[in-house]
């Protein structure tokens, strides 16, 4: 590569970037905009400053440079995209830096919602069919490392996660296996409207060409537009019901060519959001080469990731679930999607987005409780629901504990993120859990 490489941010995308470059041996300086960041992570970097200030002094400092690498976290009205602009030097992401490095097959998955699910079920598809399959990106490693550290070793299949961020810094980023599972408002607080958040998701499919597949989401009307000028790659639907990948009448998911994959009376999940993740992960390991019964026995084992729809406890005919990890509205939606006597947990820290469209979901739930700081939103989107505004998790829990009764599911499912009160959605779902045992008397809280 022989690059010099200016790296913006010195979380886990920095780091994972800095130490693929010192492996190849490449000139790069890390910056930070946190004087504390920089301060304490000098043991990990070659070079790392604090970010000028002064708008002349960064354009001067970036002109030094070949490219620049920014990590997702630094938003896109950062100094760092318009100095970087003016002094004419490429801005790409881990993703691009990446797929630079690779030399093994890629697939790359990407969706609003649900793609770390799916990403997970193919690795595991793949792996139980014999082939080596690493999941990375958004999920497990930095796509840079694991492109790195497998360049060189045949065989391997890298299955990665990938967001509207990286994707959108991407200029040459062209997976074999491409899916898009499906699209709804989110991350408005980075990109800068709605439009730009869904072209940035369009260039999963930009650079495929002929013989590498593109898949898409039968269901989704955002998705199948995008879809349909979609030409060069051989192209693929799923859907629930619909789509070359589905469930039939009979309850059989099956795909072109194949008979019985596997019956839904044989899965432990069977919402509308799992069947549809599970037609997803079953149309990209197929035609990835996976077997079809390496498939169906993934799917009929399958019991959900942590914070993703799981359930924590059942007791006293009350079932509690975490659904931490759905931090947009739309995501609540889907949980809610097939229940009944829902004792909602929702708020949080809201990426402007819009809360009114759990409005549609009134039906499926018997009370609210709202929490952090969009509380106020998430109770004017109820006027007619007995809403609980709770000052902490162990005050949400208590109320829900208190009025839930036998066949009542309490779900959190936030529809926001968890910055306000916790450093993250896994934070947020282990305190949930671990109130739940509290207020059953397992354990502390």
């Amino acid at each position: 590569m022989g690059e010099s490489t200016l790296i913006m941010g010195s979380s886990v995308t920095g780091r994972a970037v800095s130490q693929v470059l010192d492996s190849l041996g490449e000139t790069y300086l890390v910056l930070d905009d946190n004087e504390t960041f920089v301060a304490e992570r000098k043991e990990y970097f070659r070079d790392i400053r604090l970010t000028p200030v002064n708008e002349s002094e960064l354009k001067v400092l970036v002109d030094k440079f070949d490219r620049v690498v920014v990590s997702p976290g630094v938003p896109i009205s950062h100094p760092i995209f318009e100095a970087s602009f003016k002094a004419g030097v490429e801005i790409v992401s881990e993703i691009e830096l990446g797929f630079g490095i690779a030399n093994n097959p890629i697939i790359a998955i990407t969706g609003t919602n649900g793609k770390t699910t799916i990403t997970s079920l193919v690795t595991e598809m793949l792996v139980k069919s014999g082939i080596a399959a690493k999941s990375c990106g958004n999920i497990g490693d930095a796509f840079v490392t694991v492109a790195f550290e497998n360049r060189f070793v045949e065989g391997v299949v890298l299955v990665v996660e990938v967001s509207s961020f990286q994707l959108k810094l991407t200029k040459s980023f062209r997976p074999n296996v491409a899916l898009w599972c499906n699209f709804s408002e989110d991350h408005l607080d980075w990109h800068p409207n709605i439009e730009d958040y869904f072209m940035s998701k369009t260039k999963i499919w930009e650079n495929q060409s002929q013989g590498d597949i593109a898949i898409a989401n039968f269901d989704d009307v955002s998705v199948m537009k995008a879809f349909e000028k979609v030409t060069s790659p051989t192209k693929f639907t799923y859907g629930v019901s619909s789509g070359d990948y589905c469930f039939s009448n009979d309850g059989v998911l099956q795909g072109p060519n194949y008979g019985e994959i596997v019956s839904i009376r044989t899965l432990k999940r069977k919402f509308p959001t799992d069947l549809s993740n599970f037609a997803a992960a079953t149309a990209v390991a197929l035609n990835a080469g996976a077997k079809a019964e390496s498939i169906s026995e993934v799917l009929s084992s399958f019991e959900g990731l942590k914070h993703r729809v799981e359930v924590v406890k059942e007791a006293s005919g009350v079932t509690w679930i975490d659904d931490s990890k759905a931090t947009t509205p739309v995501a609540t939606l889907a949980a809610l999607d097939g229940r009944e006597h829902v004792i909602l947990i929702a708020g949080g820290k809201n990426k402007g987005l819009d809360f009114n469209v759990l409005r549609s979901a009134k039906d499926s739930i018997d009370c609210v409780i709202a929490i952090g700081e969009s509380g106020n939103e998430v109770k004017s989107c109820f006027p007619d629901k007995e809403v609980y505004e709770a000052s902490s998790m162990l005050d949400a829990v208590k109320y829900a504990y208190n009025v839930a009764k036998d066949s009542n599911t309490v779900l959190l499912s936030p529809g926001g993120a968890s910055f306000d009160w916790y450093d993250n959605y896994k934070e947020r779902g282990d305190d949930f859990r671990k109130c739940v045992e509290m207020v059953y008397g397992s354990a502390s809280c």
